[in-house]
């Protein structure tokens, strides 16, 4: 069975710490776009959006990462991003519906690899890390 929980390539054996190639890998890439749907729909929800049972469900099983069988709807489907939505919509019985609501594809990419986004939310700005979200020149230590 595959490694998920280290970023696999040849540089990350020479050159990356454990502590790296956990940090790339891809259950916490998934997680992070997880806690990433989490904050969305927490925030949407004291709005008026979303029910907060639908986002308390989200929250209960945020950390259930399931990469086998979002890699068998990758298959399927080719997009990774997509497949973890419907991973995760799967185990959330009452708030599945709402994962991703109102967000593009793109919109955890860019704080979730670390990079500038001038469209990052204030729900999504506590997971990019070190870097902010608001420098149009590249991204800024805070």
């Amino acid at each position: 069975m595959p490694d998920f929980d280290t970023y696999l390539s040849p540089f990350t054996w020479r050159y990356g710490t454990p502590a790296m190639r956990r940090l790339w890998s891809e259950t916490n890439k998934r997680l992070l776009w997880r806690q990433l749907w989490v904050a969305l729909a927490e925030v949407q929800s004291e709005y008026g959006l979303v029910k907060p049972e639908q986002a308390a469900d989200l929250r209960r099983h945020m950390t259930e990462i399931n990469l086998p069988r979002a890699l068998e709807i990758e298959a399927e489907i080719q997009h990774d991003l997509m497949a973890e939505v419907r991973t995760f919509a799967e185990q959330c019985p009452v708030g599945g519906g709402i994962i991703h609501l109102g967000a593009t594809s793109i919109m955890p990419t860019p704080c979730v690899c670390g990079q500038d986004s001038n469209s990052c939310s204030k729900a999504s700005r506590p997971f990019c890390g070190p870097w902010a979200c608001s420098s149009k020149n590249g991204p800024t230590p805070r």
